[in-house]
C-alpha cells in the first residue's frame, strides 16, 4: 500500500465495525493521525472524519528448547471513521463470497 498504511486488519470485530463505517488498519509506529487520514483519503478515494490510534504491545511466547521468553514486536493500529455512506472495498465480504 504505502509507507504509512501497512495492511488492513480483518477480524470478526473489525468486520462488524466496517458495517458501521469504521475501518481498521495496521500503520507505521511513527505515523500521526493527520498522515493516516491523508493516506486513507488518497489511496481509497474516501473522506475520513475521525481517526483513533492505539499501540498494541507485542505478545510474549516461551521457547521450550532455549527456555527463553521471546517477545513479539509492538505495532500501531488505527481505526478510521468515514463519512456516512462511504466504504472501502477491502472490507466487503459479501462481494468476495459471491465470486
Amino acid at each position: 500500500m504505502s509507507n504509512v498504511l501497512i495492511k488492513p486488519i480483518i477480524t470478526e470485530r473489525s468486520m462488524m465495525d466496517a458495517s458501521r463505517g469504521r475501518f481498521t488498519f495496521q500503520v507505521d509506529l511513527s505515523a500521526n493521525k493527520g498522515q493516516i487520514a491523508a493516506e486513507v483519503a488518497a489511496v481509497f478515494n474516501v473522506h475520513p472524519v475521525d481517526v483513533h490510534t492505539m499501540i498494541i504491545k507485542g505478545t510474549s511466547k516461551r521457547s521450550l528448547k532455549a527456555r527463553k521468553l521471546i517477545k513479539g514486536a509492538n505495532f500501531k493500529k488505527a481505526v478510521v471513521m468515514l463519512k456516512a455512506g462511504e466504504k472501502i472495498g477491502l472490507f466487503d465480504i459479501t462481494e468476495q463470497q459471491t465470486k
